[in-house]
């Protein structure tokens, strides 16, 4: 008796060697929401926000519309006091530039929050709806 290994089909739309998509490849599935309203996949508050921010003064305020509409607002513990909060970490890391004069980076205040780093120019950072995890590091004066 022989030992049969039945071909697996190549697929065509890759390169064999690299793996690439070959030239004029396409998607044969369409995205979930194609041809679907917005209030279809997003939820009511959302859309009027977006829709809100698309007026001429959405437009002026260009990037920080995003921020404000989806950022998880932040806030800085340093040496037992608060700092802030902000509507986002990009929100503090301008705030800190421009009132201090520090750098900030956006990701290691994020990291910070996420609880993968301890802290950023020796700030603690936290999301203000975890109070759980800062409340018992401020120091409360009688």
């Amino acid at each position: 008796m022989e030992l049969y290994f039945p071909t697996i089909p190549k697929n065509i739309e890759r390169n064999a060697k690299n793996g690439q998509f070959l030239k004029g490849y396409r998607r044969k599935t369409p995205p979930a929401n194609k041809g679907r309203k917005m209030s279809e996949f997003t939820t009511p508050e959302i859309c009027e926000k977006i829709i809100s921010n698309l007026s001429q003064e959405g437009r002026q305020k260009g990037a920080n519309r995003n921020k404000e509409l989806f950022g998880r607002p932040v806030l800085a513990i340093q040496d037992g006091k608060l700092l802030g909060p902000w509507q986002c970490a990009s929100l503090a890391k301008e705030y800190f530039m421009q009132q201090h004069g520090v750098y900030l980076a956006k990701m290691n205040i994020l990291n910070c929050c996420k609880g993968n780093r301890k802290t950023h120019k020796g700030m603690q950072w936290f999301y203000v709806d975890e109070p759980h995890k800062w409340e018992h590091l401020i120091q409360r004066s009688l």
